[in-house]
């Protein structure tokens, strides 16, 4: 992991970087409009094992939607009942997956109370060895991260200079503190990921 290191998902994948951070990290805050699955099932393993996971939700819409923007081409079979979507098992298994994921008292899930507040797109992650921030566009979803067929063309920016990332950490902690500003809606997302 260098410092100042761009990820656009071209040369290097914000999926990668994060995988790579992620092995034996603490902690991991994240801040983004969009969750899915699909994000989350590129990170699993990784995510499965941290110490202690923080989601803030920029667009507190974004709640309701398990996979919102997945754009991924479907893949259909012609089956005795008509044209059916593939994967229809392997993706309700990879959505209780995730909600046994948000369960576990380590993540903690809230969201800011109104809608177009919070654009930005964050991640920090404290390991033994040593803490890290991505700041940038990307969204926590499977093209946002840069996998898929077409994963979306982003500009990150990964550091891990000690000062730059205690102040992102500051800036986190302000606004997940903030009551005012955001809410509690662990409950709610593990129950949209179950549907």
């Amino acid at each position: 992991m260098a410092d100042g290191h761009i990820l656009d998902n071209r040369i290097s994948t914000v999926a990668c970087y994060l995988a790579q951070a992620l092995a034996g990290a603490d902690d991991f805050c994240l801040v983004s409009a969009y969750f899915t699955i699909h994000g989350y099932a590129l990170l699993a393993e990784q995510l499965d094992t941290v110490g202690r996971t923080r989601f803030l939700f920029g667009d507190p819409g974004s709640v309701e939607e398990v996979d919102p923007g997945q754009k991924e081409p479907k893949a259909f079979a012609l089956t005795e009942g008509g044209l059916e979507p593939r994967h229809v098992l392997v993706q309700k298994a990879l959505a209780r997956r995730c909600a046994a994921w948000v369960g576990q008292s380590t993540v903690e899930i809230r969201a800011i109370h109104r809608a177009n507040f919070l654009h930005g797109k964050l991640y920090l992650i404290a390991s033994p060895h040593g803490r890290a921030g991505v700041v940038g566009s990307s969204n926590f979803t499977r093209r946002g991260l840069g996998a898929g067929n077409q994963p979306n063309l982003e500009i990150n920016l990964a550091s891990e200079d000690r000062e730059t990332v205690q102040e992102l950490q500051s800036w986190f902690d302000r606004l997940w503190a903030d009551d005012g500003c955001t809410r509690d809606v662990k409950q709610h997302s593990r129950c949209c990921c179950e549907i």
